[in-house]
């Protein structure tokens, strides 16, 4: 549902001037990980953030960067997979390369060239395995005499 109210938002936003932008997909990870089950969840987590930037702001202006970095790889790290990503290794060849090349890209150089990336190789391997499974027989006849033959 966030991700369809996203959606929407990019999709008007630049119509009021806007721009589109991402919204935390960790932050709605560590809602669902802490027991948040509904959409008061991000309520109370929107309302949170807006107390402590209105009140506590001129303190939590003096966090060093380093223990920001520190809070946002350890939110990240708990909600990933690891197992699911390694079993995913096992899986043939050609997707586990997709895989960790879209990865890679995406850890690399920047989300938006690692997803292209990968779609575009998924396309060719959609197609090539297609084209496997896909049998044409071309069917001639030969047509001999007048019209009425050709019918």
């Amino acid at each position: 549902m966030e991700l369809i109210a996203q959606g929407v938002a990019n999709i008007v936003s630049p119509l009021f001037g806007g721009m589109p932008a991402t919204g935390a997909i960790a932050r709605t990870v560590t809602n669902i990980k802490s027991g948040g089950r509904t959409p008061v969840a991000g309520i109370v987590h929107a309302l949170t953030l807006l107390l402590i930037t209105l009140f506590f702001g001129r303190w939590a202006e003096l966090i060093p960067l380093s223990v920001l970095a520190a809070i946002v790889l350890v939110v990240a790290y708990h909600p990933t997979e690891w197992r699911v990503f390694v079993h995913e290794l096992h899986a043939p060849k050609s997707d586990a390369l997709i895989m960790v090349t879209t990865f890679l890209l995406t850890l690399l150089v920047d989300l938006t060239v690692g997803i292209g990336v990968g779609i575009i190789l998924a396309a060719f391997l959609f197609m090539k395995r297609m084209a496997e499974v896909t049998n044409i027989t071309v069917v001639r006849r030969e047509f001999r005499g007048g019209r009425r033959d050709a019918r």
